[in-house]
């Protein structure tokens, strides 16, 4: 008889458990502040004034933050070598997601069905990653700060008025597509974007470069150009 894992319930019926090698987290349809933090072997999942703890035996992490408007903390600096990493915003608004880890192969935050999203992507070793901030009109922040993106990064902003500020952060190739709206990209002096698009979209979109931080890079509908 094949035996199930455990599944643990936090308060506001959000579930933090491991399966197959994956570290599931499941946000209800609530407004949900969920934290996730390392401390030696173990990770600790916390979430209205309760917590699980799991065993650092996973090698995936998988957030689906349902409904609501909720707030993520994923901080785990020292887990290297995960695989995929893959965060689902949910259908919410005004929802904030902080994700900052070691290294992984695949990171995905998929922002499709939210409205309003903030994103702060810090301190990470990633090969490809993939943001999409879907098509809705609100308006969507992303930080990128201290990332090390080493093959592809492909970003996608929506139509809202975004804006996306990228600081102290190592870009092998990117794809940034922000979208109809009035948007505003600034890349900091001590970061290097080394190949790929950065295309504005539709409205009137500002481009500010600080330093020379740029090169074979194709900067697109941007009015006007700094």
């Amino acid at each position: 008889m094949e035996s199930l894992e455990r599944r643990e319930l936090m308060a506001g019926d959000v579930a933090g458990y491991v399966a197959g090698g994956t570290l599931y987290i499941q946000g209800s349809a609530g407004n949900d502040a969920v934290h996730v933090s390392q401390n030696g072997s173990f990770t600790t999942i916390r979430a209205g004034g309760r917590e699980t703890t799991v065993e650092n035996k996973y090698k995936s992490i998988r957030v689906d933050l349902g409904g609501g408007s909720d707030n993520l903390m994923l901080f785990l600096p020292r887990m290297n070598d995960l695989q995929n990493v893959t965060v689902n915003m949910g259908s919410g608004s005004s929802e904030k997601a902080h994700v900052y880890l070691g290294s992984v192969q695949r990171l995905e935050i998929d922002s499709k069905m939210a409205s309003g999203t903030e994103v702060l992507f810090n301190g990470a070793v990633v090969d490809q990653a993939m943001l999409d901030f879907g098509d809705d009109p609100g308006r969507d922040r992303l930080t990128l700060e201290y990332a090390d993106l080493r093959k592809n990064a492909v970003v996608r902003m929506g139509n809202g008025d975004d804006l996306v500020e990228i600081k102290r952060s190592s870009i092998r190739t990117a794809d940034f597509n922000l979208g109809a709206g009035n948007d505003r990209i600034t890349i900091d002096n001590k970061s290097n974007v080394a190949g790929g698009t950065i295309d504005g979209g539709a409205g009137t979109d500002t481009y500010v470069k600080n330093g020379s931080a740029l090169s074979r890079v194709s900067i697109r509908n941007f009015e006007p150009k700094k």
